[in-house]
């Protein structure tokens, strides 16, 4: 039985070798030892790291594998989701290697860091004896929940900590401003028991700033025997492969993986864990990476997707027209803790609050009962145009009772 290094197009790259697939045989039986634990977790941290999958002969279609890098440092492989099954009796289609898709809990996908807690964006590497070879688990690749997306969390509440979903005409503060009150924002949070968050926390993703938290972390003795987390902040042009675009020609690459609050779209707001990938290990590098597609470089008020990021933009210039022509201050406000994700546009002035839907959505938290507030639908409306028309002639009216 042959196998494959493959594209994610499923172009073919290369055949393993004989050995190649011994190795991997034995890394789902877990009966590997010695230097062959470190010939198999290198050959599938190559293939992640170019962005391949692999393929299996054992019948077609082809039965296709990704290899995914747990928090724990370890390398699984997984049958990718909706994919073709093994053939019965084939090595890699053990039940543990499946990759079902999970069924998302309607609640806790995001929650709202406080205060008076932290949130452990890795987890903690486990401790082995002096000189034992680590065991690979196959367990470790059975999905059973979609566990809580930690540092999306925690970049939610910084952007809403900092006052970044809220916009108002009268006062527009500046990229540097912006990026002040994020730093303000995470002063009383803690990144790990007795560790100020802030005391490892840069608004600014560089391959120098990366270079100076690691320096910081090797150097700090703040973690005792926890696993050392540095976090990096700042807008990003777009993500290809495991390679954050930064604005520039520059690149940063991440081991982890990406929490999103959206659909890609750029630019967004990164915020990228720096960890080391062992207890022991003097390099770090970027882990995991959180985005959440912001409405341009200079203004990072939250959006979903580029066709919302057009139609908040034209809001936000009818915004600018009522104050500037008309003297009437209209705030808008993007409760992204709500239960519709946030999808509904909060415009408020002083006699008049109408919530704006771009899209289909159910009103949760940050929102007044149904029976208590006026939705409008850009559905009911031929376009955007018409539906800032029926704004404008709403705030007029209220405003000139």
């Amino acid at each position: 039985m042959r196998m494959w290094v493959l594209t994610h197009d499923l172009g073919t790259v290369r055949t393993l070798s004989d050995r190649e697939r011994e190795l991997l045989e034995g890394f789902v039986a877990s009966n590997l030892a010695g230097q062959e634990v470190a010939h198999a977790n290198s050959l599938l941290r190559r293939i992640r790291s170019d962005g391949q999958w692999i393929g299996c002969e054992c019948c077609l279609p082809m039965p296709v594998l990704n290899v995914a890098l747990m928090d724990s440092g370890r390398l699984v492989m997984r049958n990718n989701p909706e994919g073709n099954q093994h053939k019965p009796g084939c090595p890699f289609s053990h039940d543990l290697i499946k990759n079902k898709p999970a069924s998302k809990p309607k609640d806790h996908l995001v929650t709202r860091v406080n205060d008076d807690s932290h949130i452990a964006l890795h987890s903690e590497f486990q401790s082995s004896g002096k000189g034992s070879v680590p065991k690979i688990s196959r367990t470790d690749a059975a999905v059973t929940q979609v566990p809580p997306r930690k540092l999306l969390s925690l970049s939610m509440s910084i952007l809403e900590r900092a006052g970044l979903n809220v916009f108002s005409p009268a006062s527009k503060p500046s990229v540097a401003h912006q990026y002040e009150a994020i730093r303000k924002s995470v002063r009383s949070l803690t990144l790990s028991p007795g560790v100020p968050l802030d005391n490892f926390f840069e608004t600014k993703l560089s391959k120098q700033r990366l270079v100076a938290m690691s320096v910081k972390l090797r150097a700090s003795k703040a973690f005792g025997a926890s696993r050392r987390v540095g976090l990096l902040m700042d807008t990003i042009q777009g993500v290809k492969g495991r390679s954050l675009q930064l604005f520039g020609s520059d690149e940063l690459t991440f081991f982890g993986h990406i929490e999103r609050s959206a659909p890609p779209s750029f630019p967004a707001l990164a915020l990228a864990t720096v960890t080391g990938q062992a207890a022991s290990t003097g390099f770090f590098e970027i882990g995991n990476v959180a985005t959440i597609p912001v409405l341009s470089k200079t203004c990072l008020f939250p959006v979903f997707d580029e066709a919302d990021r057009t139609a908040v933009q034209s809001i936000f210039g009818l915004l600018d027209w009522f104050y500037t022509t008309k003297k009437i201050e209209i705030t808008a406000v993007r409760h992204i803790f709500s239960l519709d994700g946030g999808a509904l546009l909060e415009l408020r002035s002083p006699k008049l609050i109408l919530y704006v839907c771009f899209q289909d959505a159910n009103m949760g938290e940050g929102a007044p009962p149904a029976n208590m507030i006026e939705v409008v639908r850009l559905s009911t409306f031929e376009n955007l145009s018409g539906l800032k028309k029926a704004l404008t002639k709403r705030f007029l009216g209220a405003h000139s009772a």
